[in-house]
């Protein structure tokens, strides 16, 4: 609603302006037409229709200075009373015509605004005048300190406007007011200081933003209006390549919002103040330029030439010209450039395409050596000879050297140092290093790889003397080193080893060590040669010496008794047995007593052996021999004998040795031996010797942890012996008892559980265990009772266990017989006698008649056989009972073992048949008729069991 009303008040104004402001009207007609633009950014006023006709007629009066507006489409509401109230009855007022600036009230500073006429000022002028008023490239020589300078003036001001649409934001600042001024009038910003709208404009505190270039300005502001900025451009360290920079400074700029429209009462409205701090002014390119000249001061590395490169004298110019071609020189010096000169000298630049004269240039020359040598290296291995008297020669480190070169110093005198010294690498070391070289103006250079292996290929030296040398007190089969001595004068030496550590070696001619108990006893001057070794092995020349040996033999006093040698199996007689022929130590004249060889030799001069020389009373004769260090001997007749008095020997074993019980034999003498480590004797073998303790059947089984300490005697062939104090022997019972079943194992359904022992044919037998002592237990397969067993075959097991708990199971078959017959089981006395001679060994026996009286046929069979009397002799008897009806023939006894399971005899019909039979069989090859008084008349009771069918 508010912009409705600005624009009516103004639409009534524009419509009485010619009746109430003719001036005025001239005035507007004559200033410029507004701005299309603007006018179409305004919609047409809503008014009445009175109203319409009167601006209608104003319209007509300016048609020419303002273009047809376009109207905005309004709802055409209904003119009332009410609405033409605002307007027609009110007489309208004089014109004010002062100044507008009164009712526009403030300016609209809003964030958006400040924002917009901040970034304008900075395009309009910092980018539109200044920098395209500053910007260049400049041409700078390329030293240090060099400057230039240039100068530039520009308007202190720059102007923004409001066209086509753009920057509105100049309007919203210009008024805010309650009055109804059309902001629309206000469409120009100017920036600075300008003739007409002058305002705040100040620009200082101009930089670079590269350090190698100090840009400074001073800042004059002229009377039009204008400002004239002179650079400096100080280049402040040397540079040969283009730089880009910024120049930055500090911008003021006083803002000023002017109308184009009515400015007589719109007049213009200072903004603000704008601050630009450190902003970009203008951007340089510096570029390098150098102007031709020599250095004040140069240095010249000495050199044996008299005159100079060209590239040396070219490196005292700092600036050459750019184009063309060109050549230097200077003068030249007769004794070379020497280190130390020092002189004001002239240079020269020629122009090689043109004939003219060079151009001269003066300049201090200084002649130094600061180069150090050069140098390479042999890329073979070089080999030096070890010294442990001295450091390396200057020639031994050149050796490894290819080239050596200096600017100003002759290669020989060039110094080669190595950081080790000579006299501390051992030979056989090899080094990859470097050597240091030193010119006479002590520059250093390195030489590397530097290759040196250390070697020794030299002999050691030292003089022989020329007298006899005499050796008759050496005692030793090689002279020691102390006794070679005495052939050298005291000059040993060598270039590594020491002299105490150099070998002195008496030789043949052939060079072979001579052993001085190989040479012949005799007094005569004997020959050899000196040779000298390193720790390198590196020998000397053979020096011929001369000397005596001694031919003194051994002496001793020998017992007048034999002397007595226990027997042995191995071992010769030791120098301790042979001194048993002496009252005391035999003696020599240079050989030290326990130096002398003893030996005993028969007629022959043959060494005599014990060894295997069975023990006896038997005196043997023979001769000792003593023979010292240099072959001398000395024999002496006597006598000895070989015996045994010797025990065996051993030591007990430190641990237990385990056996296994057993109540029916001893100890072997193997097992025996087991308690004793290294059992031995002098004479008798291992197995002669005889061992006894105590024994294996009279110990049982130990618990715990424990054994019997037994004391065990061993006994050598010639009755020699020791007791073994403790032996250790452990006995165990780990074996497990035995026993035969039965077969068949048969028994009736119905029948009484048979007892377990029944299923064995015998009794169980056991290492330790007794009979009785061993458990005996039946298990049917399938865990069933035998009272549950049904007819037929079932599995059983019989398992055995001995008292220490060793089992021992056996496995086989029952057989389970329907109860269809009645059993009888009769036990009678069988009785039996022998004839009285081995020729007529058969058994004498009764015939023995069985009847059946029964309806049902009868089946007899034998089930045992049980000793009973005068039996103890027949230990291998065979004894049989047979069938005389048919000759059916059953075992009972077999090499002394009764029968104890069932054998069928035979059948016996029923209505009174009845069936003989008799015994038959053996005593055996081994039977003693001899020591049988009375014939014997063994009672065995054979059980008999009937079986009714």
């Amino acid at each position: 609603m508010k912009a409705k009303k600005i624009r009516i008040i103004a639409a009534s104004f524009l419509l009485f302006q010619h009746v109430l402001m003719p001036s005025v009207v001239m005035a507007i007609e004559n200033e410029p037409t507004a701005s299309a633009e603007i006018t179409q950014e305004q919609p047409e006023s809503d008014l009445s229709g009175a109203t319409t006709e009167m601006v209608e007629e104003q319209e007509s009066m300016i048609h020419e200075e303002l273009p047809e507006v376009p109207k905005e489409p309004e709802p055409q509401a209904e003119v009332t009373e009410e609405s033409l109230e605002t307007v027609e009855p009110q007489a309208v007022p004089p014109l004010d015509e002062s100044l507008l600036s009164g009712y526009l009230g403030r300016l609209n500073l809003s964030t958006e605004n400040v924002r917009e006429l901040t970034n304008h000022g900075r395009s309009s002028y910092l980018e539109n005048i200044l920098q395209n008023a500053i910007n260049r490239t400049i041409d700078l020589n390329t030293a240090a300190g060099s400057s230039t300078t240039f100068a530039v003036t520009v308007p202190t001001h720059s102007l923004v406007e409001r066209i086509n649409g753009s920057n509105g934001w100049i309007s919203s600042i210009a008024t805010d007011s309650p009055a109804g001024m059309p902001d629309e009038f206000y469409t120009q910003m100017y920036y600075g200081n300008h003739s007409t709208h002058q305002n705040t404009y100040n620009l200082n505190n101009i930089v670079s933003s590269n350090s190698a270039i100090e840009v400074s300005a001073t800042v004059t502001k002229n009377t039009n209006y204008t400002a004239t900025i002179n650079f400096t451009v100080t280049r402040t360290q040397t540079g040969n390549t283009a730089i880009s920079l910024d120049i930055r400074g500090n911008v003021v700029l006083g803002s000023t919002v002017v109308a184009t429209q009515y400015p007589n009462i719109a007049t213009p409205r200072k903004v603000m103040e704008l601050n630009y701090i450190g902003e970009t002014i203008a951007h340089l390119t510096i570029n390098p330029v150098a102007s031709v000249g020599v250095y004040e001061n140069v240095t010249v590395q000495a050199t044996r030439s008299q005159s100079l490169p060209q590239s040396v004298i070219q490196g005292w110019f700092h600036t050459l010209p750019s184009t063309g071609s060109w050549s230097f020189s200077t003068l030249n010096l007769g004794d070379g450039w020497y280190p130390g000169y020092s002189n004001r000298i002239p240079v020269y630049l020629h122009n090689n395409n043109s004939t003219a004269g060079p151009t001269e240039f003066w300049t201090n020359a200084t002649v130094v050596d600061t180069e150090a040598p050069t140098g390479t290296a042999k890329t073979t291995w070089t080999s030096i000879q070890a010294n442990r008297h001295r450091d390396f020669t200057q020639e031994e480190l050149r050796s490894a050297i290819n080239t050596l070169s200096d600017n100003w110093t002759y290669s020989e005198n060039i110094k080669v140092t190595y950081e080790q010294n000579l006299s501390e690498l051992k030979p056989g070391s090899s080094y990859q290093t470097g050597f240091t070289i030193t010119d006479e103006s002590l520059n250093a250079g390195y030489v590397s790889p530097i290759r040196i292996t250390i070697v020794d290929t030299l002999a050691p030296t030292g003089t022989v003397q020329t007298e006899t040398i005499d050796l008759s007190e050496v005692t030793t089969e090689i002279p020691s080193r102390t006794d070679l001595m005495q052939f050298l004068n005291d000059d040993l030496d060598d270039n590594w080893t020491l002299p105490e550590n150099i070998i002195i070696q008496l030789v043949d001619e052939n060079g072979t060590v001579i052993n001085l108990q190989n040479l012949e006893s005799s007094d005569a001057i004997q020959t050899g040669y000196i040779r000298l070794e390193d720790e390198r092995g590196n020998q000397s020349n053979l020096q011929e010496v001369k000397f005596t040996l001694d031919n003194e033999g051994p002496t001793g006093n020998v017992v007048t008794q034999p002397v007595d040698f226990q027997a042995r199996r191995k071992d010769e007689l030791t120098r301790d047995d042979l001194l048993q022929f002496f009252t005391e130590d035999p003696l020599d004249n240079t050989t030290a007593s326990d130096q002398i060889d003893l030996s005993l030799r028969n007629d022959l001069g043959e060494i005599v052996s014990i060894v295997n020389v069975a023990p006896s009373m038997t005196v043997y004769d023979a001769k000792v021999r003593l023979q010292d260090i240099r072959g001398n001997q000395t024999e002496y007749p006597v006598n000895y004998r070989v015996i045994d008095t010797q025990a065996p020997t051993g030591s007990v074993k430190g641990t237990w040795t385990v056996f296994e019980a057993d109540r029916h034999r001893d100890f072997t003498q193997e097992e025996l031996r087991l308690l004793i480590n290294d059992l031995a004797d002098n004479w008798s073998e291992l197995e002669n010797i005889q061992l006894k303790g105590h024994h294996l059947y009279n110990l049982s089984p130990n618990t715990g942890y424990t054994y019997y300490p037994m004391d065990l005697t061993a006994t050598d062939e010639a009755g020699n012996e020791y007791v073994f104090k403790n032996t250790m022997p452990r006995i165990v019972d780990t074996t497990a008892p035995d026993g035969t079943l039965k077969d068949p194992l048969v028994f009736t359904k119905g029948q009484t559980v048979p007892d377990a022992r029944e299923f064995l044919d015998g009794d169980p037998t056991d290492n330790w265990s007794l009979s009785p002592d061993i458990q005996v237990e039946v298990a049917y397969e399938n865990n069933v009772a035998f009272a549950d067993l049904a007819v037929g075959d079932h599995g059983v097991t019989i398992t055995l266990t001995d008292q220490a708990g060793n089992v021992r199971t056996l496995n086989s078959q029952v057989t389970i017989l329907e109860d269809t017959s009645e059993y009888i089981d009769v036990t009678i006395p069988v009785n039996v006698s022998f004839a009285e001679s081995k020729e007529s060994n058969g058994i004498v026996s009764p015939t023995y008649q069985i009847q059946n009286n029964a309806e049902r046929a009868v089946q007899v069979s034998v089930s045992s056989v049980v000793s009973q009397s005068a039996t103890e002799k027949l230990t291998e008897i065979d004894l049989g009972v047979k069938n005389n009806l048919n000759d059916n023939q059953v075992m009972l006894i077999s090499s002394g073992k009764n029968l104890n399971n069932r054998r069928e005899l035979g059948t016996i019909e029923g209505h009174s048949a009845s069936f003989s039979f008799s015994l038959f069989g053996t005593v055996g090859e081994n039977f003693d008729f001899e020591g049988l008084d009375d014939p014997l008349n063994p009672i065995y009771s054979m059980r008999l069991n009937f079986h009714a069918q």
